[in-house]
């Protein structure tokens, strides 16, 4: 089989080179990588690779056309590529986004033309670049095998899919099997991981969640400030060294002294009511792949709230927090995803109500009816603590048992009827689906931001490589 790898950089993930062996060892052939921070000798000597400049991409144009047959099938995901377009390109207009779509849609049927793959291999979900976005839908319309990595933070997992989308199919219960799995029928991390995010304590928490807060305060932003300098000092691009600092600390100022989205919010939150049925409904950090992609159409999370709100059962409330880190990381300004109204207008839907950011979440999850997320780790850790999860998106523990898969007010409504009935995970089916999620998941990580931190990431590289080869191998 013909291979392309999307998103693998030699110098951050060696082992992709043993994969790679492995794969021609069995007779197959890697005939592309795809966005690759450097061209590493290896990747030079095993296949293409290339720059996607405009005038490359321009010339292209000039020679392959598209058609209806090569819109059609994105057609679904159109407004997702505009938004992901837009954060890369945040002062275009959109005729000019709409061209570089264009154009980048151009550059992956030369790709598949030209490279004529069976399989693509992307290292996480693909969002950033867009190109890889594009890439894989238009690959999968045009029949082309996808493959692809998802770190679940559960105990440093990682699950391979074909279909971001669909899941995991092997993680879905039979609805006939009886449930007997026991903690002892973990591996030993997988114990370890449930005892403790069972409770409400601080190693509950999603391990990434404390370095986003130190990395993203002031401190952290100035650190990072003087990697970067210390980086372009040593290539002696001075102009950019002092255009990185001065644009670090006028964002950081110009977003955190002003606190528009903070003064507009604390007008309207109230606290909550724990005597009456509630359900937990914690925002989504944006600009983020949780939501898009993973959202879907639920990128837009005032939708979900109003088909939560229109299908709420009498004496129900809705009780919503911002995320913890989205000030910090994206500013206190108003911006295309918080902008002018944003809390007014999810204040404003019935039984809905703001709720300080300082308010407990494990006691929020606890106390609720259910808790309600896009493709959060919240509904997660509602399941934990046998608590159902409501999920608009695409979320990788979307099989678990509790989760109810929200796509309209009907599954909605049906789904929030079982809840009042009593509906919820209990512990022998939470450890079976941890136990199916053993069996079909390997330790590593493939985020590119914590992998290259040896506090998350202390894996040799052989075993990482083995994970991912076996990985590869099990989807063909």
């Amino acid at each position: 089989m013909r291979f392309i790898f999307v998103s693998f950089s030699q110098s951050v993930f060696p082992e992709i080179v043993a994969v790679a062996d492995g794969l021609k060892s069995l007779g197959h052939e890697i005939v592309y990588w795809l966005g690759s921070s450097e061209p590493a000798s290896y990747i030079d000597d095993h296949g293409q690779t290339g720059l996607l400049t405009n005038v490359f991409l321009q010339t292209l144009a000039q020679k392959i056309t598209l058609s209806n047959d090569d819109f059609g099938p994105l057609a679904d995901q159109e407004p997702a590529i505009i938004d992901l377009l837009q954060r890369m390109h945040p002062t275009e207009a959109l005729p000019e986004l709409e061209r570089r779509y264009h154009l980048l849609l151009v550059y992956c049927k030369w790709l598949l033309q030209t490279t004529k793959p069976n399989v693509i291999v992307f290292r996480i979900v693909p969002n950033l670049p867009p190109v890889h976005f594009i890439l894989y839908h238009f690959a999968r319309a045009k029949g082309v095998k996808t493959i692809l990595f998802c770190d679940t933070w559960v105990s440093r997992r990682v699950l391979a899919m074909t279909d971001y989308a669909a899941g995991v199919p092997e993680l879905q219960a039979s609805r006939e099997q009886e449930t007997t799995t026991s903690l002892a029928d973990l591996s030993t991390d997988l114990q370890e991981y449930y005892t403790t995010h069972c409770q409400d304590i601080k190693a509950g928490v999603p391990e990434y969640m404390p370095n986003i807060l130190r990395n993203y305060n002031f401190r952290g932003r100035v650190r990072a400030s003087g990697r970067t300098l210390k980086k372009v000092w040593d290539l002696k691009l001075f102009g950019k060294m002092w255009r990185t600092l001065w644009g670090n600390m006028v964002f950081w100022f110009r977003s955190h002294l002003n606190r528009e989205l903070p003064r507009s919010y604390r007008q309207l939150v109230s606290e909550p009511d724990y005597s009456k049925p509630f359900i937990y409904f914690p925002l989504h950090l944006q600009p983020e792949f949780s939501t898009n992609p993973l959202g879907g159409y639920f990128r837009d999370q005032l939708l979900a709230l109003e088909i939560l709100a229109a299908s709420l059962p009498a004496g129900w409330e809705i009780y919503v927090k911002e995320h913890p880190a989205q000030w910090l990381l994206v500013g206190t300004r108003h911006h295309p995803y918080r902008p002018k109204d944003y809390y007014h207008t999810i204040a404003r839907l019935p039984a809905v109500r703001l709720i300080p950011t300082t308010a407990d979440s494990f006691k929020l999850i606890r106390q609720a009816m259910a808790t309600a997320t896009i493709s959060g780790t919240a509904g997660w850790e509602a399941i934990l603590r046998g608590k159902p999860a409501l999920v608009f998106g695409h979320a990788w523990y979307q099989a678990a048992p509790g989760v109810f898969k929200i796509t309209d007010p009907e599954s909605c409504r049906a789904a929030l009827a079982q809840i009042k009935q009593g509906g919820r995970p209990d512990q022998p089916a939470v450890l079976d689906f941890l136990k199916r999620l053993d069996e079909n998941s390997f330790a590593g990580c493939l985020d590119l931001s914590y992998r290259v931190n040896s506090k998350y990431f202390n894996l040799t590289k052989t075993a990482q490589a083995e994970g991912i080869l076996k990985s590869i191998l099990k989807l063909l």
